[in-house]
């Protein structure tokens, strides 16, 4: 069996892996407005993480192994250049920006938990209602 049968696999996984963390990435930049792209510095890791992507991909090719040095550093270049890519988008806090603030996330999260804590009950009204509706029944 050749090598490149088992190398091709393997890089396709830790290219996916790539893939998922680029499309996050691209959907934070789509949302930014105008300036904030006009203000964007392409960080050298970003730079420097395409020709160890490129060297990897032509280690791989050949079935060497160094083929996974390179693609380990590709993937620890682009989060890197990401994050710094990120944090230099603005200035302000993140907070400033967000729709929903992190603890009224938990209260949803804790509201949806709590959601069926009355048992058969679906609210304080409805059981308030049958427990009139038995004290009407017992009394005739």
């Amino acid at each position: 069996m050749d090598p490149i049968d088992h190398v091709v696999p393997a890089v396709r996984l830790h290219l996916r892996s790539l893939t998922q963390a680029i499309q996050s990435f691209k959907n934070i930049l789509s949302h930014a407005e105008p300036l904030e792209r006009a203000s964007i510095k392409v960080p050298d890791d970003l730079i420097r993480s395409w020709m160890h992507l490129v060297m990897a991909m032509i280690y791989s090719t050949q079935g060497a192994q160094s083929w996974y040095e390179h693609i380990e550093i590709v993937e620890t270049l682009v989060k890197a250049g990401m994050e710094q890519a990120i944090d230099g988008m603005t200035c302000e806090p993140l907070l400033k920006k967000v729709v929903i603030l992190p603890m009224e996330i938990v209260s949803l999260l804790s509201l949806k938990l709590l959601d069926d804590a009355t048992g058969v009950y679906p609210n304080i009204g409805a059981t308030y209602s049958e427990y009139l509706d038995a004290l009407v029944c017992t009394d005739t």
